[in-house]
């Protein structure tokens, strides 16, 4: 069977509009913002690069908002593979992705063309980040098919989340970041279960800038990072 290969390639977290600061700095709630990033595969070899661009923002007040982020993944010769959309919502200073945003691109692509239903949790981010924060759990089911046949169903869980440390890190493209360090167990199901560990680095004012998912033997099956970062 293939090996799905999870990141929590996530999106970049970005300064608010002045109408939307009441959510915080963890998602850049503005319109044309665009995040791109590399994944590469246990060797360091690049596999693909996926686009991340905020399309749509809507403003209900009172420190509630959403947005459709629209997703692109490419190979190493540029050309478009697949594209998929998801949301991300903040309320009460809290951030909470769907689950499509933590498929890796492989997985992404496995789903391509179908019709998807997600039922569950999606995965918060509160505004402020401390050293020996626990961060929430979650837990979702995906089904995908079409018409009225479901093809794929897969479950997903996050546990142990927690803010281990702050630290510095530089990128392949030679920034450096000021970063806290959030280390997670994801365990995906789908006819068979498997178990990774995941670790990721946050930079104030830009969100994710690497994540690094392990095996259960702790070995390193990919890695995804920040490669630009353009508001919109």
């Amino acid at each position: 069977m293939k090996k799905w290969i999870f990141t929590f390639s996530l999106l970049a977290f970005g300064l608010v509009l002045t109408a939307q600061q009441n959510c915080g700095t963890f998602f850049p709630f503005e319109e044309k913002t665009v995040m791109e990033y590399a994944s590469f595969d246990k060797k360091g070899k690049k596999e693909s690069t996926v686009e991340h661009r905020v399309a749509f923002v809507e403003d209900f007040g009172e420190g509630s908002i959403k947005a459709r982020v629209e997703t692109k993944v490419m190979d190493e010769e540029g050309e478009e593979q697949m594209n998929a959309d998801y949301e991300v919502s903040c309320k009460d200073n809290e951030i909470t992705f769907d689950m499509i945003s933590l498929l890796s691109p492989q997985m992404t692509q496995a789903f391509s063309g179908m019709e998807m239903t997600i039922t569950g949790d999606g995965l918060s981010m509160p505004e402020n980040l401390e050293v020996g924060q626990t961060l929430p759990e979650a837990s979702t089911e995906i089904k995908a098919g079409t018409g009225n046949l479901n093809l794929i169903k897969m479950t997903i869980s996050i546990s142990d989340r927690k803010v281990e440390a702050k630290e510095s890190i530089t990128t392949e493209s030679g920034a450096t970041y000021e970063c806290y360090r959030i280390r997670h167990i994801m365990e995906s199901k789908m006819l068979i279960s498997k178990q990774f560990e995941i670790v990721e680095w946050y930079a104030e004012g830009f969100g994710m800038i690497r994540s690094e998912t392990y095996n259960k033997k702790g070995k390193l099956e990919s890695s995804t990072e920040l490669q630009s970062f353009t508001r919109g």
